[in-house]
C-alpha cells in the first residue's frame, strides 16, 4: 500500500481504514464512496479530497460491534420524514406562486413549524441561499434531503418552474408513501395475529396438554392412537420450542442489519408466490418509471435522470437493471433498446418507451407512469383481499387445532374412564 506524506519508517498498522462519502462539486446529485487510509479522521479526509469532489463525511471502517452498528443504524444521517417534506414542498410552492421569494418562503415556513429540528435545518438552508449558494447545493449540504428532491430543485431553478417542480415532488412522494403505508398495514395485521396464535399454541402444548396427559395417566387410562399422536407432538414441542423465538429473532436481526439478506429473502418469497411477485414488480416499475417521468417532464436530461433513478430505486434486481441501462445508454445505445435488453419491465412499457423515442419521450413516460399506477392499485387490492382471507382463515385453523389438541383426548377417553369406574 502506498503511503503519501509520511516517512518510510511508519508502520502500516498505524493507518486506519476509513470510508469517505464524496459529492461532485459541479453536480451535487452525483455521489460516490471511496476507501482511504489515514492516521485519524482528519488525515483521511485530506487524503480523500480530489479534484471536482467534495468530502461530505468520513467514518472509520470496522471497530464497532454488530449490536452497536444495529443500534446506530440510520441515526447519524437520518433524513427528514417524508410527510414533513411533502408538506414543505406544498407550502413553499404556494408561497412561490404568491410572489414570495425562495429565501423568504423558506423562512416563513420554518417560523411556523412545530418541529424545531426541521426549522433549524430550513433556516440554515435559507441563510446559505441568501449568501449566494445555489438552492440545490444548500439543500444537499444538510444531508437530510433525498437525491430526488435535490435533483428536482435543481431542475426547477434552472427552468424557472420551481413551484411546479415542488408540486411534482410532493405528488410523487405522497403516492410512494401511500403505497408503502398500505403495504405495511396489510402485512402488519396478519403477522401480529400469527405471532399471537403461535404463542398461544406453544403455551397450550407446554401447559394444557401435559396436564391432560397427567390426568389420564393418574387414572391409569391408556391413550388411544389419536391421543398418543397429540401427546407425542406436545413432547416434541416441549423439547424444541425455545428454538422458534431464537430463530425468529435471528432472522429479524439479519433483516435489520443486512440489506443483502432482505433482498434475498424477498427474492425467494417472490419466486414462490406469484401474487407477491406481481405486487412488488408493479411497485418497483412504478417507482422507476414514475420517477423517470417526473424528472424528464421537468427538464432534467435523460442521462442525469437515470442516475437519480438509481438512487431512488435501491435494492434488488431493478436497481441493477437501472445501472445497466444507464451504462448502455451513456455508451450510445437507444433507450428503448436498453429497456428491452436489460430490464424486466413488461412489454407494454418497453413499447411505449420505444414509441416515445420516435415521437416525444416525456408524454409517453407520463402515460407509462399512469398505467403502472393503476396496475399497482389493482395489485394492492388483490393482495389486500388475499391477506384479509388469510387473517380470518389462519386464526380459525389455529383455534380449531388448539381445541382439538386440548379437549379431544378428554372427550375420546372419557367414555373409557367411565367404563373403568363402572367396572370397579
Amino acid at each position: 500500500m502506498k503511503k503519501m506524506g509520511y516517512s518510510s519508517g511508519m508502520s502500516e498498522k498505524r493507518l486506519k481504514k476509513y470510508s469517505a462519502l464524496l459529492r461532485n462539486a459541479d453536480n451535487p446529485i452525483l455521489k460516490k464512496t471511496v476507501i482511504v487510509y489515514g492516521i485519524n479522521e482528519e488525515d483521511a479526509r485530506e487524503r480523500a479530497e480530489s479534484g471536482g469532489w467534495d468530502v461530505l463525511s468520513v467514518s472509520e471502517k470496522g471497530g464497532a460491534s454488530f449490536f452497536t452498528k444495529l443500534a446506530l443504524m440510520g441515526e447519524s444521517n437520518k433524513g427528514l420524514a417524508e410527510k414533513d417534506v411533502v408538506r414543505f414542498c406544498k407550502g413553499l410552492a404556494i408561497m412561490i406562486r404568491s410572489g414570495i421569494g425562495i429565501v423568504e418562503g423558506i423562512r416563513f415556513y420554518a417560523e411556523n413549524l412545530g418541529d424545531r429540528n426541521m426549522a433549524r435545518i430550513l433556516v440554515g438552508v435559507a441563510e446559505e441561499i441568501k449568501n449566494g449558494t445555489d438552492p440545490d447545493r444548500a439543500f444537499a449540504d444538510t444531508g437530510k434531503f433525498s437525491d430526488l428532491f435535490i435533483g428536482m430543485v435543481k431542475a426547477g431553478v434552472e427552468s424557472g418552474g420551481l413551484a411546479d417542480a415542488l408540486d411534482s415532488i410532493s405528488h410523487q412522494m405522497r403516492m410512494m408513501s401511500s403505497f408503502a403505508t398500505r403495504m405495511k398495514r396489510m402485512l402488519t395485521t396478519p403477522c401480529v395475529i400469527l405471532v399471537v396464535l403461535v404463542a398461544m399454541f406453544i403455551a397450550a402444548q407446554l401447559i394444557i396438554t401435559p396436564r391432560i396427559e397427567e390426568m389420564l395417566n393418574s387414572n391409569k387410562v391408556e391413550p388411544d392412537f389419536f391421543s398418543s399422536i397429540i401427546f407425542a407432538m406436545s413432547h416434541f414441542i416441549q423439547a424444541v420450542w425455545w428454538m422458534l423465538p431464537i430463530g425468529v429473532g435471528a432472522i429479524v436481526l439479519l433483516m435489520a442489519a443486512r440489506k443483502e439478506f432482505r433482498v434475498a429473502l424477498i427474492g425467494l418469497a417472490m419466486s414462490k408466490w406469484a401474487l407477491l411477485r406481481t405486487l412488488v414488480m408493479s411497485m418497483r416499475q412504478h417507482r422507476f418509471i414514475g420517477t423517470l417521468s417526473m424528472l424528464v417532464n421537468n427538464g432534467i436530461p435523460l442521462d442525469q435522470a437515470l442516475v437519480i433513478c438509481q438512487m431512488v430505486v435501491k435494492g434488488g434486481e431493478m436497481e441493477r437493471e437501472i445501472i445497466k441501462v444507464t451504462e448502455q445508454y451513456s455508451s450510445g445505445i437507444p433507450l428503448g433498446t436498453c429497456f428491452r435488453r436489460y430490464t424486466s419491465c413488461e412489454s407494454a412499457v418497453v413499447h411505449m418507451v420505444e414509441l416515445g423515442q420516435e415521437t416525444e419521450l416525456a408524454p409517453q413516460l407520463k402515460n407509462c407512469s399512469d398505467m403502472l399506477e393503476e396496475q399497482t392499485e389493482e395489485a394492492m387490492t388483490d393482495f389486500s383481499a388475499f391477506t384479509g382471507v388469510i387473517s380470518v382463515l389462519i386464526p380459525a385453523m389455529v383455534i380449531g387445532f388448539l381445541f382439538i389438541t386440548s379437549y379431544l383426548p378428554i372427550v375420546l377417553m372419557s367414555a373409557r374412564m367411565m367404563q373403568g369406574f363402572a367396572s370397579k
